[in-house]
């Protein structure tokens, strides 16, 4: 093992980076992802860059939390805005070696700022770390990336299912021609009704919760288990007939499925949709995920920055659903197996990265 600076292994190239704006990026909607801090935030029309790369975030509050990683490995063509660094390894390392490195050691010595935390450029290039020979360094992340792939074949599969889905909804439902078959539009609030069933784990102190919440949502696609003293507001209770849609930014799409989940908590950015009568759940699922739901909650949102707007309740229940009680039961019936599969594989997905991260920490110190 060989001490170096990251600087001393990288080469930097923040000075290409482009900010758009809302606007701008919405008059050039396209197929490149347009990255942020911590993730992709919108596609546009073009791209700066085209090869491997590891985004590092410079700003936000995970830098003190850490609880999505600091950075990313990105391929192919892509934009990135002056919220990550962009970086790439020299000679000396390996990118995959580096991106799991830098996302298992704290860093936030090198962070400045409490309101507004930040990794400038300067202390980003002077991280300490240590790296074996580049041989040795491939030979670990070759052994890691299996997972990684595993877990990217899995997000593709999911990825074609929702399309599949979509299509369905829109072949049956919105596009349908058949004139001897009637569609109905009703208020989503004669199908689902809001469950605001709260409890305060706090009273349970010692009792371990399932609790779906933005932030673990956004990384593992799941719950997490906590105790309830570590749980510091009202929660909502969730049963397995129960879809868990989130009110915050819905342009992210953060419908949850509780698959064979008898009793968990969620946060109270979710709406808990409570179907009225069975056989519906599979179909709002469906429904929720869909452009038409996420482009009406979206137009609906409100809020004082466009990073935290929500849709409020009362608008989410006013959205004008495609409804023929027959076609919806034999819909339900149909896509069932599908959304149980991509929920599978959400679950699988979640066991994949636990592993990766237990493998993460044996073989990079």
């Amino acid at each position: 093992m060989k001490k170096y600076k990251l600087g001393d292994v990288t080469d930097n190239f923040d000075n290409l980076r482009v900010p758009l704006s809302e606007n701008k990026r919405k008059k050039r909607a396209g197929k490149y992802r347009y990255y942020g801090a911590q993730e992709i935030i919108d596609y546009i029309d073009d791209y700066i860059f085209d090869g491997e790369y590891i985004l590092v975030a410079e700003d936000g509050n995970n830098l003190i939390s850490g609880v999505k990683p600091l950075c990313t490995l990105v391929r192919g063509k892509f934009w990135v805005n002056n919220h990550a660094h962009i970086i790439k390894a020299n000679e000396k390392a390996d990118n995959k070696y580096l991106m799991y490195l830098l996302n298992n050691i704290n860093i936030r010595k090198y962070v400045t700022g409490s309101a507004q935390p930040k990794l400038n450029k300067k202390n980003l290039n002077n991280i300490d770390i240590y790296l074996p020979n580049i041989e040795e360094q491939q030979k670990i992340s070759s052994k890691i990336y299996t997972f990684d792939k595993k877990i990217n074949n899995n997000n593709e599969l999911i990825k074609k299912l929702h399309q599949i889905l979509e299509l369905l909804l829109k072949k049956i439902f919105i596009d349908n021609k058949d004139d001897s078959i009637k569609i109905e539009y009703k208020l989503l609030s004669e199908l689902v009704d809001i469950n605001t069933n709260s409890i305060n784990p706090k009273n349970n102190p010692e009792k371990v919760y399932k609790h779906y919440s933005i932030p673990v949502f956004d990384i593992t696609k799941t719950y997490s288990e906590e105790i309830g003293e570590k749980i510091l507001s009202n929660k909502y209770r969730v049963t397995s007939n129960n879809l868990l849609v989130s009110k915050l930014n819905p342009q992210f799409k953060r419908i949850i499925y509780p698959m064979e989940i008898d009793e968990a908590i969620c946060s109270t950015e979710f709406v808990v949709w409570e179907p009225k009568e069975k056989n519906l759940l599979e179909y709002l699922y469906v429904l929720a995920n869909s452009e038409r739901f996420t482009t009406y909650c979206i137009n609906a949102s409100s809020g004082t920055s466009n990073s935290h707007k929500r849709v409020k309740p009362e608008f989410m229940m006013k959205y004008k659903v495609p409804y023929n009680e027959e076609i919806v039961f034999n819909f339900n019936e149909m896509v069932k197996p599908m959304v149980k599969k991509i929920n599978l594989l959400l679950v699988e997905n979640n066991k994949l990265i636990e592993a990766r991260n237990i493998l993460v920490n044996k073989l990079i110190k």
